[in-house]
């Protein structure tokens, strides 16, 4: 089963208000018809019932807030490897991987997150990758 998405909710959620169609809320938000549909039916059905449209976020500790943020500073470092690279169709199959993943709710037990912590991946020196910039215009900083 899928997790509510709260970010989705609060994409869509103006626009519905607003009084846009599935047509085209979809269109502005590049968010798939079928989803927008979903959330839209949501949205009727409380409004209907009269009860408010909350969007509850779980708040996280900082080390989750750490942990996220060296994912997130990972994988960019990994996809801008493989623009420069040249490995474009590598980099597509990565990034729809990691969105299957975070679609199906597959996170880190605590055991994992305590260990990729335990790492400490930015106290050791890692080689500096040309900015996403610097793969664009083609310029370079030494």
């Amino acid at each position: 089963m899928f997790q509510t998405n709260a970010a989705r909710n609060e994409i869509i959620y103006p626009l519905w208000e607003k009084g846009y169609t599935v047509d085209q809320i979809s269109h502005r938000t590049t968010i798939p018809r079928s989803t927008v549909g979903y959330y839209v039916r949501k949205f009727n059905k409380l409004a209907k019932e009269g009860k408010p449209v909350v969007f509850p976020r779980k708040k996280r500790s900082d080390s989750e807030n750490i942990f996220a943020a060296s994912i997130k500073i990972l994988s960019l470092q990994k996809a801008l490897e493989m623009i420069e690279n040249g490995k474009s169709q590598d980099l597509y199959y990565m990034l729809a991987a990691l969105k299957l993943l975070k679609e199906f709710g597959v996170s880190f037990t605590p055991e994992e997150k305590e260990a990729f912590s335990s790492l400490n991946l930015f106290q050791n020196k890692m080689p500096r990758s040309k900015s996403l910039s610097e793969l664009v215009n083609g310029e370079s900083k030494t």
